[in-house]
This record gives structure tokens, C-alpha cells and sequence, in this order.
């Protein structure tokens, strides 16, 4: 019986250990095709509105420590791992049920083990969620909070031209 459970434990963590390159990320260059296979299996640790910040994933390049990559040079970043509660807040918003979506993104907000792109996305993707509901007071708050955790957010411009329109459509012209 003992056998049969220390089987089952050597099968998971083989699992565990042979999946773990898996859960790399990628960067697509621009020029229409796939990065390096360096950049193939990479851990992006920051992302802000002009550069990714990314480590390698192999061991031997792990050592060179942390990279930069211009984000006008990406065409896509490809988040493999995503806590699942983002992940259903994607299919939700995917699906139109933005309340829905807005509660699972506040629930990855508030994820420990989340990377550090999270939070960000987070509250950009609810600030776009409350605008297509007509929420614009809702969104604005919710494009400030990114703001104020990310100041140089890679949403910073896409933020601060959505918050010009809502202070336009709310008359405020002399604030947008």
C-alpha cells in the first residue's frame, strides 16, 4: 500500500517538474513572427508604458538576471500562467456580463501569488467593464487606482485619453 502512495507522489511531482517550463511566457516581436526561443521562455516581471521587463526562464540565462525589451518592438505578450479567478473574469467580460467579470477581477486583485502584470490589468480591464456598462464615475475611479499603483502602467496612455473622455462627456471639458 505504502508503494502504491509513493508511486502516485513520484508521478505528481514528475508532472509537476515536467510541466514547469509550460508555464513560461512569451514576447512576439512586431515583425510578424515569434521571438527567439529565448524569448519563448521568459517570466515578465514589470510591464510599463515603454518597456517589458522580463527574466529567462532556462537556468545557464537565467544568470544574466533581468532583461528589457522596448514595448514598441512587441506585437504580443502571452501570459501562459493566469490566476484563474483573471481568467474567468476574461471569459465573463469576453461574454458581456461585466458585473460578473468586475467582482473576479477585484478577486485577482487580491491574489498574493499573482505576478506582478496582474493588478494592473486588473484595473484597466474593470475601468473598461464599468465604462461599457455607462458606469463612468465607476471607471474613472477605477482608472485613477491604476494610476496611482502604476504610475508608468503600460495602459498609461490608453488611461489617461479614456479619462478625457469622460470628463467630455461628463461637460467637464477644462478638466479633460
Amino acid at each position: 500500500m505504502q508503494r502504491c502512495h509513493f508511486v502516485r507522489f513520484l508521478t505528481l511531482v514528475f508532472l509537476i517538474w515536467g510541466t514547469a517550463p509550460l508555464l513560461a511566457d512569451e514576447i512576439h516581436h512586431n515583425k510578424g513572427k515569434k521571438a527567439s526561443r529565448f524569448f519563448m521562455d521568459v517570466e515578465i516581471s514589470r510591464i510599463t508604458y515603454s518597456t517589458v521587463y522580463f527574466k529567462y526562464m532556462d537556468s545557464g540565462m537565467r544568470k544574466a538576471g533581468a532583461q528589457e525589451e522596448k514595448l514598441s518592438n512587441i506585437k504580443e505578450i502571452v501570459f501562459t500562467y493566469k490566476p484563474s479567478s483573471y481568467m474567468r473574469a476574461e471569459e465573463d467580460e469576453r461574454r458581456g456580463m461585466y458585473k460578473q467579470a468586475i467582482k473576479y477581477y477585484e478577486k485577482a486583485l487580491k491574489e498574493r501569488k499573482a505576478a506582478a502584470w496582474v493588478p494592473q490589468y486588473c484595473y484597466y480591464n474593470i475601468a473598461q467593464c464599468y465604462l461599457r456598462m455607462g458606469k463612468r464615475a465607476e471607471a474613472m475611479k477605477s482608472f485613477q487606482a491604476l494610476l496611482k499603483k502604476e504610475s508608468d502602467s503600460r495602459f498609461y496612455g490608453e488611461t489617461y485619453t479614456a479619462m478625457a473622455r469622460i470628463h467630455v462627456s461628463l461637460g467637464d471639458t477644462a478638466a479633460a
